[in-house]
Order: structure tokens, then C-alpha cells, then sequence
């Protein structure tokens, strides 16, 4: 298709994190220096560089070129679904990991819903509790007494809306099939 990338040297990631960019020069660098910081070191880091203008792709290939698991992918601008789309198709991990180029994940955050699907191998998809964040202090848990964390099978819940922060979920690639692709057609979804 149209999307053109950079070959990654690693062998089968165990999880393939999916990092949309779009005109992200400003947070992008301090996004993979989180995911570069993660205990659990078993990844490929899939920037998709949706037709940006400013500084992103110089400060990825950066990345890209000191760390192999780093992987530059760049298309023509279409939107967000899209772009998460590009890199799911790109990915080679058993599990998917969704990551936005303006977010940054606490260092054992893999490491912990790893830990999740070893213990349960029914489990198919783990999310976290997460802050919202101005990049430079928390202003609040997202979940917290008055929105509280869901629990259990969520299935239900997510046919009628996201219960969760998309930066903040990792899935098993096995229950992610061919057809389920971000919907570019929603508005107001991620």
C-alpha cells in the first residue's frame, strides 16, 4: 500500500507497541523515551508517521537509528484510525500495545500486564488506571472512587463505549483478528 517503512532487525517481538504520529515533535521524543525505559524489554516500538510536517520524523529515525526495535513507518495524512491501522498491519508481536505520541507510560507498565496474561491465559486484553497528565504534573487519576476501575470481562461495556484509555491497553494478537481495525468512520472514538 502506501505505507513505506524501515526493515526492524529484531526476531518476533513478543509485543508490538503501535505509536501514531501526527505533527508530534513536541511530545514524541519524551513518548519513546518512556517506552525505550520499560522493564520489560521484549518489544518493537512501530512509529507511523501520518504525513507530518514539522520535526517528528527526524526525532524518530533518531530513535530508530539507536535502537533496533524502533521502527519508522511514514504515510500520506489520513487521520488516527487509520494510522493505528498502518502500524497494527506492520506489527509482528504476539500481543499489540497501543500507545499515542502524546503519552508516556510509567516503567513497568508491559512488565505488569505481562505478568497478567502469563497468570491467565484466558485473559485476552489489559488495560490500566492512567493520569491525565499536562507534562509536568498529574492532575488526576483517571479512575479513582467516583469512576471506578472496571473489573472482570469487559466485553459488554466495550460494545457501547471505550471504558478505557487507548495508551493504556495491551492486547493478544490471537483475539485481534484480520477484520478488527480501528473504524476510520467513528468520530470522536479512539
Amino acid at each position: 500500500g502506501n505505507v513505506r517503512q524501515a526493515v526492524s532487525t529484531i526476531q518476533m517481538p513478543l509485543v508490538s507497541v503501535i505509536i501514531p504520529a501526527f505533527n508530534a515533535a513536541q511530545t514524541v521524543a519524551q513518548t519513546l523515551k518512556s517506552l525505550r525505559a520499560q522493564t520489560h524489554e521484549n518489544f518493537e516500538a512501530i512509529v507511523v508517521d501520518d504525513g507530518s510536517t514539522d520535526g517528528t520524523t527526524a526525532i524518530v529515525q533518531n530513535f530508530c537509528a539507536a535502537d533496533p526495535r524502533f521502527v519508522f513507518a511514514t504515510k500520506p495524512h489520513s487521520g488516527l484510525p487509520g494510522t493505528r491501522n498502518a502500524g497494527i498491519e506492520i506489527a509482528r508481536g504476539e500481543f499489540i500495545a497501543f500507545l499515542d505520541a502524546d503519552d508516556a507510560w510509567l516503567p513497568e507498565k508491559l512488565a505488569r500486564q505481562m505478568d497478567l496474561f502469563r497468570a491467565d491465559p484466558r485473559v485476552n486484553l489489559a488495560f490500566t488506571n492512567f493520569f491525565i497528565w499536562d507534562g509536568e504534573r498529574d492532575l488526576l487519576v483517571y479512575y479513582r472512587e467516583s469512576r471506578p476501575l472496571p473489573d472482570g470481562d469487559v466485553s459488554r461495556q466495550l460494545l457501547f463505549s471505550s471504558v478505557f484509555g487507548v495508551s493504556s491497553v495491551v492486547l493478544r494478537r490471537a483475539a485481534f483478528g484480520a477484520d478488527c481495525l480501528f473504524d476510520a468512520s467513528l468520530i470522536g472514538g479512539s
